[in-house]
């Protein structure tokens, strides 16, 4: 595969939509990856992969960066494409690494891609959580571990005063952020853990809206939300 057909120009990333914040918090990661370019010295522009479903955000964070730090990578669409079955899409996702000759990887875990950069040493900036107990020796997660996110969730609820709250969640974390506003005694916690987002759309929205009709038959009005896009979306459009 050719570099036009991997890399996509800076100019049709600037005409995706504008993600300002998420663009801004993206910067530090992209520090981090052009400081390494000085410990290659062979190495001119620094290649980035980017994971599937975040090269808009990626791209983004490019454009908001200063034209001398923006000029020292160059971004890579590391989409692997189809797949007939779990094992087909490792082996494209490793041939996609590979071939990209990417220096290292940036977007939301997947373990793809994860075994895909240990395999071959490549630096994975991981920009959501990374799973606990794996070999993660080029795998880095670039967003602050649960515990502390919990805490600051706490602290903007015990900030706003807030006597009930709601939490939505459909994986683990949800459960750390739970426990952590329990230690407030004199807030009500009410939580929902909805189903991973397999199921039918249609069973996936009458589950949901069956969860917010509950949340409202108890009066609570302030909610946490912890899941997945797709869980989001559906959430928002009830």
């Amino acid at each position: 595969m050719t570099d036009s057909q991997m890399m996509r120009t800076r100019g049709r990333a600037r005409g995706g939509h504008n993600l300002g914040p998420w663009a801004t918090m993206l910067q530090l990661p992209f520090l981090v990856l052009v400081a390494m370019v000085t410990c290659v010295s062979s190495v001119e522009k620094l290649r980035i992969g980017v994971v599937p479903n975040w090269w808009q955000l990626v791209s983004s964070a490019q454009n908001h960066t200063n034209s001398m730090m923006s000029d020292a990578f160059i971004l890579i669409d590391l989409d692997p494409g189809p797949a007939r079955s779990a094992y087909d899409r490792i082996e494209k996702t490793f041939r996609s690494v590979k071939n990209g000759s990417v220096h290292a990887v940036i977007g939301q875990f997947d373990s793809a891609y994860h075994l895909a950069t240990e395999s071959l040493k490549i630096p994975y900036l991981s920009t959501t959580g990374v799973p606990k107990g794996g070999h993660n020796d080029y795998t880095f997660q670039v967003i602050p571990e649960m515990k502390w996110s919990a805490s600051a969730i706490l602290d903007i609820v015990q900030a706003y005063k807030w006597s009930k709250v709601s939490v939505f969640y459909d994986d683990d974390k949800g459960v750390q952020v739970i426990e952590k506003l329990m230690t407030n005694h004199s807030l009500t916690v009410r939580a929902w853990r909805f189903p991973s987002s397999n199921r039918t759309p249609q069973l996936q929205r009458q589950l949901i809206r069956d969860a917010l009709v509950e949340m409202r038959k108890v009066l609570v009005e302030k909610s946490v939300v912890l899941c997945s896009k797709e869980n989001v979306i559906t959430l928002l459009d009830q």
